[in-house]
């Protein structure tokens, strides 16, 4: 019943074929101005709960109005409609940004500490290399173990990777960690972005001494 109110208010009747057959396309533009928004113009989350709450209040209350006047304030419904999406892909954006979490290993890193790390994938060949991607979950520093957590590319050099280094080791990486940067083309791929979006925002060119393979492993059931 909330799903057919919902419905009515954002404007879908039965006169339109297509509304009828694919109704929430139309909110679709909302949620996507909202991420567009919050990735080019951050605004604090507290900003976007309140606006989404407020809108969320304001929706609601026309449920305990008249039934005629409702129907003269569908267009103003449809907005707060819209607006509680846009709230919704800001937060989604805020959400799925890796470097936003409090315990991102990037916000206190440094070229001191060894990762502890698990390989994600089975390694990839390259011309001189092998890649895989890999999850932090340790920060160490002397006897010091820090809980973080990030995504990372490591490069193993191809004559010196032992077989144990597969999907689901645990590694220390001794080797400092770099950034991940684009090549400086201009109007070339935004690899920098594209990764970040997977939550990876470093890399790591490995030799045979830049790490150390810990007995266990940290396989996916499924």
């Amino acid at each position: 019943c909330f799903t057919r109110v919902l419905l009515l208010f954002a404007g879908v009747n039965n006169s339109n074929f297509f509304w009828r057959k694919a109704p929430f396309v139309k909110l679709v533009p909302a949620l996507a101005s909202g991420i567009i928004l919050q990735w080019y113009l951050p605004v604090n989350t507290r900003i976007w709960i309140a606006t989404f709450f407020l809108s969320l209040s304001l929706l609601f209350s026309f449920f305990f109005i008249s039934f005629f006047r409702r129907y003269r304030l569908l267009p103003m419904a449809g907005i707060t409609i819209s607006i509680c999406f846009i709230t919704i892909g800001a937060w989604l954006v805020q959400l799925n940004s890796i470097d936003q979490k409090s315990n991102w290993f990037g916000k206190s890193y440094t070229d001191k500490e060894h990762i502890i790390a698990v390989i994600e994938e089975p390694l990839i060949e390259k011309n001189r290399s092998f890649k895989a991607n890999a999850r932090i979950d340790h920060l160490l520093a002397g006897k010091d173990l820090k809980k973080v957590e990030g995504r990372i590319i490591l490069y193993f050099k191809k004559d010196t990777i032992p077989i144990q280094a597969d999907y689901g080791a645990i590694i220390i990486i001794k080797k400092p960690l770099q950034p991940i940067r684009n090549s400086g083309n201009p109007g070339g791929f935004d690899y920098q972005r594209y990764c970040y979006f997977q939550g990876i925002t470093h890399q790591a060119f490995l030799d045979r001494n830049d790490y150390i393979i810990i007995n266990g492993s940290d396989r996916s059931a499924f």
